[in-house]
């Protein structure tokens, strides 16, 4: 089957086709190569707050937890049932209290405060968060701290931004509250993700954008490491580039001496090669930059070299096979190393489908993907503006403006970098099964706790994303039409835990609204403790079979027998794509097959041999082709087993 990933220019087309401790590399102290703008100086103590929290108080009701009423109370401290979690803001029981109403102002995502809160009520609930928050960064982290911590953040963001421009000064110092404690938080996951919520959510005086600008160089880093990588170039920067044997030829072509580059040696099979550059600065104004680049062949062990500290740079040039090569090489990664984060390059199709999974476990790394496809000479152009970048001690800012181009249907920003906001719209950092940032839906709150399952699920979500991308992609630059159209590539957002699952719901996806002739919009949420009990590879191809099934009902208001096994096609796709071991791949298809009903005698050399045949992700004549085996082969009731579905659109 033609790997589907990094593509060829248009007539060579060929359709190439936790608890919240975050990942291995998660920080305990500020990067020794960054600094942070001073805080203290912003903040210091929530006296406007305890003045104006002065006199009458007011109950405010909030919702219910297990059937007890949840309120702030007159004194601003949270309630349960009339009750007080504990003595103290932040500690034991209240911090369980403080994150369940963090939780439920996650699911609301509205005014959760509601406009008739007065100011005196701002005041004390701001007071009250504020000790939870200075007891929580105090001493060892502990699981409540870490629980009091986030939701006291997600409740002070959303304080401030619903208090109203008549209390400006309270607002602007529940503000300066929610900065020192990002500036101050050593987690650079949970820093990350609330200095993103300050960023979309909150108004900055001149004061506050110094503090917010000073935090934003650490999480968000404008340039590459090289002056500390090389030690101010007096040592040579140690690049290792890995290239699907596919564009072997021309990628070599980039290491010539022409451009610096002179080859030192190569094995007996042209598997490995060894380069040495040199990098001159067109301006003079730095020293030429020595590089030691080997460059192997290869598409799996991508990021084998993230445990030698002497590497500096990762690089890779070829196909994604919709996500399955780089969610394999991330797992078989090893802990990044060495005094300074690492940069990793992936010139690959769809890169930002294993973001959640790169920036997960190498949580300090530098890292540039694609959003959508790319093209061959779109990735060795960005290559070799990264060199000069380089060479002149540049930033990622240039390195973007020296290369965002178009390429044919490639959009000429479809690669995004460190220091760009927009990589949040891909992260997970908190791994609930919901993306940090999305313009229909920001994720409020840093979850603690849920594990991997979250992630195993963006992992599956992603999958189904480009499954359905591709769907239409194949078809149309064969001419020809598919049964989901382009409206529907790219429609699938991670909504995060189902809050109400029904017994075996797996998978709930709910339209969201759009303006007509937009691309569609579908919220996929997930029953997290079934899914916890899958195995990774295995609920990828439930949840995209789900998610087809849902797509066919939503199309044409119900779903018969051939969408149904359209969705099943989907579904062992991205068993096919995601587990690339040759042991364990026959038993992921036999237990995928199995749940969804089908059969559990699949073998695997029939299905592989359905996707070579048919180069498609789903078309009809593929599904028919599939329908055909399972009759013929298998005896399956494919008319029986249809009238089983049932569609998980809501």
């Amino acid at each position: 089957m033609v790997a589907i990933g990094r593509t060829q220019p248009p007539g060579v087309h060929g359709v190439t086709n936790s608890p919240v401790t975050s990942g291995p590399e998660a920080a305990g102290a500020v990067p020794a190569e960054v600094s942070v703008a001073p805080v203290p100086s912003l903040y210091t103590s929530p006296a406007i707050a305890l003045s104006v929290g002065r006199g009458a108080g007011q109950r405010v009701e909030l919702g219910a937890i297990n059937g007890k009423k949840l309120e702030f109370g007159a004194s601003g401290r949270l309630l349960l049932g009339g009750q007080l979690g504990s003595s103290s803001p932040g500690v034991g029981a209240d911090a369980e209290l403080i994150y369940r109403t963090a939780e439920l102002l996650a699911a609301k995502d509205g005014d959760f405060f509601g406009q008739s809160l007065t100011q005196k009520m701002r005041g004390r609930i701001f007071a009250q968060l504020d000790q939870a928050v200075t007891s929580a960064q105090l001493g060892n982290r502990t699981r409540a701290k870490e629980k009091a911590l986030s939701g006291s953040l997600a409740l002070l963001t959303h304080l401030a931004q619903t208090t109203p421009a008549s209390s400006a000064a309270l607002r602007a110092e529940i503000v300066d509250r929610v900065l020192a404690a990002v500036a101050r938080e050593p987690n650079i996951e949970i820093a990350a993700f609330y200095l993103q919520t300050t960023n979309r959510f909150l108004p900055l005086n001149s004061a506050q954008k110094k503090v917010f600008e000073g935090i934003e160089a650490r999480l968000l880093p404008p340039r590459p490491l090289i002056e500390e990588y090389t030690e101010n170039r007096t040592k040579p920067l140690e690049i290792r580039h890995s290239v699907h044997e596919e564009f072997w030829k021309e990628e070599l072509a980039l290491f010539s001496k022409k451009n610096g580059w002179k080859l030192v040696s190569k094995d007996s099979k042209d598997t490995k090669r060894t380069y040495k550059g040199v990098l001159k600065d067109p301006t003079g104004k730095k020293p030429p930059l020595n590089v030691n680049l080997v460059v192997v062949k290869g598409e799996l062990d991508t990021l084998e070299h993230m445990n030698d500290p002497k590497v500096h740079v990762i690089m890779y040039s070829g196909h994604s096979s919709l996500g399955g090569n780089g969610s394999q090489a991330v797992e078989a990664s090893p802990t990044m190393k060495g005094k300074h984060p690492k940069l990793y390059f992936a010139a690959n199709c769809r890169g930002g489908d294993n973001y959640p999974e790169f920036t997960n476990k190498h949580t300090r790394a530098h890292v540039i993907m694609t959003e959508k496809h790319t093209y061959s000479v779109s990735g060795q152009a960005r290559i070799e503006a990264m060199f000069d970048t380089f060479a002149r001690g540049e930033s990622y800012a240039y390195m973007r403006k020296k290369t965002e181009k178009k390429h044919w249907d490639e959009p000429a920003n479809n690669y995004f970098y460190p220091d760009e906001w927009r990589k949040f719209g891909f992260m997970d950092s908190d791994q609930d099964g919901k993306v940090d940032f999305h313009p229909a839906r920001t994720d409020r709150l840093y979850d603690v706790g849920l594990g991997d399952t979250g992630l195993n699920f963006m992992r599956a979500i992603n999958f189904a994303r480009s499954e359905l991308y591709y769907h239409w992609e194949v078809e149309h630059s064969n001419g020809k039409k598919s049964y989901f159209g382009k409206r529907y590539a790219d429609s699938l957002l991670a909504g995060g835990p189902i809050p109400d699952p029904k017994p075996g719901e797996l998978v709930r996806v709910s339209p969201v609204k759009t303006k007509p002739h937009q691309p569609h919009l579908f919220r996929v949420e997930y029953n997290a403790s079934l899914a916890k009990k899958i195995e990774p590879n295995v609920l990828g191809g439930l949840v995209t079979f789900h998610i087809g099934l849902a797509m066919a009902d939503h199309k044409n208001g119900e779903t018969n027998a051939l969408n149904s096994l359209r969705a099943a096609v989907m579904g062992a796709q991205a068993c096919h794509y995601l587990d690339v071991y040759s042991d364990t791949s026959p038993v992921t298809y036999q237990r995928y097959f199995e749940k969804i009903g089908l059969t559990n005698k699949m073998k695997e050399k029939d299905i592989e041999d359905l996707f070579k045949k048919f180069d498609s992700h789903a078309n009809t004549a593929q599904t028919k082709a599939f329908q055909k085996l399972l009759e013929t082969q298998y005896g399956v009731d494919v008319a029986a087993w249809h009238a089983l579905q049932k569609s998980p659109l809501v």
